[in-house]
């Protein structure tokens, strides 16, 4: 284990509010190590710590935990936001009650050319994070899930308050073999306030397909 002491790891833990949460879970997949994001690292710079485990007879992974980024300023318009999933994030099973009110993270596939934000990687699983989406994005105010009953809704509830071409956002919105998380220009809400609803096209992890839905949040802002 790789730390400056068991005190910093203690509050490492609780700060992020993971302790006893885990990360999302693959088939037949087991956590071997946690890397926890310093508040520096959480924006691409900083050091982590990082907890190793025993391996069982699984394949081994490692999950990156970003710091909760509890001191970003709420990006305004031609901010630049990093959305994404975190400890909380089940992809496959939902994290959060569909009954629950949340915003709904909207997108529109606008084109735009890459700030060069940060530099990608993969994923051990493939799927490769931190891609320019080329997007704008923006949050409708809190909706029970279970009022998005199909994904046409989902999207009409998104067209209908940013205007045409706005869509629910969704899981590999990053671009071809992305997934997890995305960058994009933010135009309308607060990304600090709360989780929100997010897509995913390939698992029933959304309100219209299960009673437990995936949820994201702000990674970073720029």
């Amino acid at each position: 284990m790789t730390t400056s002491g068991s005190t910093k790891l203690l509050t490492l833990f609780v700060s992020l509010g993971v302790l006893g949460v885990g990360c999302v879970r693959r088939e037949q997949t087991e956590i071997t190590e946690v890397t926890i994001a310093s508040p520096g690292q959480a924006s691409g710079g900083g050091s982590s710590d990082v907890v190793a485990m025993p391996a069982g007879n699984y394949a081994v992974t490692r999950v990156h935990v970003p710091e909760a980024p509890a001191t970003l300023p709420p990006p305004g318009p031609g901010r630049y936001v990093l959305v994404g999933s975190d400890a909380l994030t089940d992809a496959y099973q939902g994290d959060t009650s569909s009954s629950t009110p949340l915003p709904v993270l909207c997108l529109r596939a606008a084109g735009l050319p890459s700030p060069g934000l940060s530099a990608e990687h993969e994923t051990p699983g493939g799927a490769l994070r931190r891609r320019w989406s080329g997007a704008e994005v923006a949050l409708t105010e809190p909706i029970a899930g279970y009022v998005l009953t199909t994904r046409a809704i989902a999207d009409q509830q998104c067209n209908q308050r940013f205007g045409d071409g706005w869509r629910m956002a969704e899981f590999h919105d990053g671009g071809a073999g992305a997934g997890w998380d995305f960058w994009a220009r933010a135009v309308a809400g607060d990304f600090t306030a709360s989780r929100f609803f997010v897509a995913i096209d390939d698992q029933p992890a959304n309100p219209w397909s299960s009673d437990r839905a995936m949820t994201w949040r702000l990674l970073s802002a720029r």
